[in-house]
């Protein structure tokens, strides 16, 4: 289709609508800067799939009405109209908490997209839709780039894009005029902090860094999405389920029977129904299994459940071969296969499982393409969705009989998929980088045994032996570029994940270990990394002793590196002091931990002074991390003046910019009043007073976002 020019935006930027008018390009002259895909894109997406049950269980059908989190719809109505310019905001939550049906009622409600009655935007009407195909961001500045209408672009699988997202925000950030209309970018992932991985890697300045990200998050802190606490929510959406999907099968519903009801009221008082999916993947498991077997279930088994039944099932029965399943799970990992992508796996597959298909590679292509077409790409293998089903459908196809591959088979073509689509051309191809999918994989059935629970269906191989027939492809291969990005992608805090990352960081060191000492300057910045990295989980598995040597070992090279280059390595020098204060106080340690606490706030200290606006906020939080040290050891005196010096260099910022830092100045005069008590006195009314009117303000705020 043509484009239509749908609003100019100065003289150098454009909105166009894309398509039927379901996608939205963001250009400048005959660069395209941003793609925006609107939901009804991503809702005329599920038309091709030829089961109706998968269609309504995904997020982009909205089949049941938005019910709870009012007060939360409410604060990101308020945060779209608040003045910053360019203002940024995370979600996290896990799979079908609701994070991207929350968007799309954002963009419900604000009324986004609104035509004139022809083919352009109404005036103050949001352009808002989902990042799709972002583009590289232009190498060339546009001062005092404006937009005549205001935009609002989501971001999901926002982990993936972290490097598109550095070079994108902070290209907004120096440009975005004063005259022009906001922007505001909403993320979301399942997992989000401001301590470690990809937020982490976003906000923190680097080397290059032209403007500090942290002062446009608003807030900083990334707001977890909670699940449905009313029951009579949760009840809503599993009625209004049940009855479509009734439709579906051609069945009369007339609701349930009173005692059957009696039932699912009294279950629907259990956490897990606070996952609107968890309700949806429910409803629909109670088309073949009763309603008493369906409430047991958790969320993964309900997962297995849809995803052998409807996906795995119907595509052995159609083609009698899992062949067709083989080759779906490989698209789904990656993100959806074109026709060419498509037939070449074909050919992989044959070879790899040693068997013959009528008609060959174009043959199973072809057939497949049927069962899973791929809305993005014609002719094309698209993913099993929603995400949860999708990754059970992976683990079922990949180890079922007969066709089960060993692992280190599975491990090699693991590693090919994650070869698709390079961590530098996911965002241009508009694609999720496999190794994110993988280790949501790894975390949702990752701790699922090696024989299945009961399951006909047997799974002979738990999904973790990918994660280690992975590590050593790489090894194989000497791609240490691999090994970094599975790295980076493993978030702290997960339990299944925890002893692989470990193995996978004592890799990581021993490669760049043997690197540098042939290739010091090269390799040592990467030694030190990865032995911080190391220091974190080995802390997190409470191996405290060797994540002390792991963390020392870090501090040591980043000294000597920051001795030649401090402009470069002064940063992470502070941040492994840091680490290296936690390590020692958690070693008992005290009079050391508070040594090189001391020694990481003088480091942040001195980079303050010259880039105030990328580290005070680290200079405080180093600062609170020593009023701890120095509390445990009993000098209640220091503590309180280590807070005071924090609350009092974090003021100035705060005071111009409360929302992002809200969550740590509030940490700080907390600890702060605690402290003055211990001591018997009042606090300095002087020193609060001016925090008062933003820190109510920001109280008021979270209460009313939940």
């Amino acid at each position: 289709m043509g484009k239509q020019d749908i609003g100019n935006v100065s003289d150098s930027v454009v909105l166009q609508f894309r398509g039927n008018n379901n996608s939205i390009s963001i250009c400048h002259g005959s660069e395209k800067l941003l793609d925006l895909e609107l939901p009804i894109r991503r809702k005329q997406a599920l038309r091709p799939h030829p089961d109706p049950v998968m269609c309504k269980v995904n997020t982009y059908a909205e089949a049941t009405k938005f019910v709870g989190r009012k007060p939360l719809l409410d604060g990101l109505l308020a945060w779209l109209d608040s003045p910053p310019k360019l203002s940024i905001r995370t979600f996290a939550g896990p799979a079908g908490i609701g994070k991207t049906r929350l968007a799309l009622e954002l963009m419900t409600r604000s009324k986004a997209n609104t035509l004139d009655g022809g083919s352009r935007l109404s005036p103050g009407t949001w352009a808002a839709g989902f990042l799709a195909r972002p583009q590289p961001t232009p190498v060339s500045d546009i001062q005092g780039l404006r937009f005549v209408n205001p935009v609002l672009a989501i971001v999901d699988y926002a982990a993936s894009l972290r490097a598109f997202l550095r070079s994108w925000l902070e290209y907004l950030a120096v440009n975005l005029s004063e005259q022009s209309c906001p922007v505001r970018v909403l993320l979301l992932e399942r997992d989000a902090s401001t301590e470690a991985g990809w937020l982490h890697d976003l906000i923190k300045p680097e080397r290059f860094s032209r403007v500090g990200l942290a002062g446009h998050f608003s807030p900083l802190e990334p707001t977890p999405l909670q699940p449905l606490e009313n029951v009579a929510d949760r009840k809503a959406i599993f009625l209004q389920m049940q009855e479509q999907f009734a439709q579906i099968d051609g069945i009369d519903y007339s609701g349930l029977p009173s005692d059957k009801e009696a039932v699912l009221d009294h279950a629907l008082q259990e956490a897990q129904w606070g996952n609107p999916l968890h309700t949806i993947m429910a409803a629909a498991a109670c088309l073949r299994r009763g309603l008493s077997e369906v409430l047991s279930m958790s969320r993964t088994d309900l997962a297995e459940c849809l995803a052998r039944d409807h996906e795995l099932g119907r595509m052995k029965l159609q083609h009698d071969s899992l062949l067709s399943a083989y080759l779906a799970a490989c698209s789904t990992i990656s993100g959806g296969f074109s026709q060419p992508e498509a037939r070449d796996w074909s050919e992989k597959l044959l070879k790899i499982t040693q068997t013959d298909y009528p008609g060959n590679g174009p043959s199973l292509a072809r057939d497949t393409t049927e069962l899973l077409p791929n809305e993005k790409s014609n002719l094309g293998v698209g993913q099993v969705k929603p995400d949860i089903i999708g990754e059970a459908f992976v683990y079922h196809a990949l180890t079922a009989d007969p066709y089960l591959l060993p692992t280190d088979v599975l491990g090699d073509m693991l590693y090919e998929i994650c070869q698709v689509v390079p961590e530098d051309r996911t965002a241009g191809q508009g694609k999720e980088d496999p190794i994110a999918y993988l280790i949501r994989l790894w975390r949702d059935f990752g701790g699922v045994p090696e024989q299945m629970r009961g399951h006909k269906l047997p799974a002979a191989v738990g999904s973790l032996k990918w994660f280690d027939a992975l590590l050593a492809k790489a090894a194989q291969v000497k791609d240490l570029g691999f090994l970094r990005r599975l790295s980076s992608a493993i978030p702290l805090g997960s339990l299944t994940l925890a002893e692989p990352g470990l193995r996978l960081e004592r890799m990581l060191c021993e490669a760049h270990r043997k690197l540098a000492s042939s290739q010091p300057e090269a390799f040592l910045p990467g030694l030190a990394a990865s032995l911080n990295n190391l220091g974190a989980r080995l802390s997190e598995t409470g191996r405290r002793d060797e994540a002390l040597e792991a963390t020392r070992e870090a501090v040591e090279i980043r000294r000597k590196l920051a001795s030649s280059q401090p402009e470069a390595f002064l940063p992470d020098l502070a941040a492994s002091l840091n680490n290296l204060g936690n390590r020692l106080s958690e070693t008992g340690r005290r009079d050391e931990a508070l040594e090189a606490t001391r020694e990481a706030v003088e480091t942040y200290r001195k980079l303050a002074s010259s880039q105030p606006e990328a580290f005070l906020p680290d200079l405080a939080r180093a600062l609170g991390t020593l009023h701890i040290v120095q509390k445990a050891g009993g000098d209640l005196t220091a503590a309180e003046k280590s807070l005071i010096e924090a609350i009092s260099a974090l003021s100035p910022v705060f005071v111009q910019q409360p929302q992002p830092l809200g969550r740590l100045m509030a940490s700080l005069v907390r600890h702060y009043i605690a402290v003055v008590q211990e001591l018997g006195r009042e606090p300095d009314e002087d020193l609060l007073e001016p925090l008062l009117p933003a820190l109510s303000g920001l109280f008021k705020k979270d209460a009313a976002d939940g």
